[in-house]
């Protein structure tokens, strides 16, 4: 089932700030600025 919150492909992600594994903060401008990204969401519990 998809709405309009879902992304389509090729679509522009809105840029966002996570932490990375060292604990400094990354937006995802920044690393888009170097080169082509792709993003993965994992659901579930690790």
């Amino acid at each position: 089932m998809h709405d309009e919150s879902t992304p389509k492909v090729g679509q522009v992600a809105p840029d966002f700030e996570l932490t990375d594994s060292g604990g400094g903060p990354r937006r995802l401008s920044e690393l888009a600025a170097v080169g082509p990204l792709v993003l993965i969401f994992y659901r579930g519990h690790w």
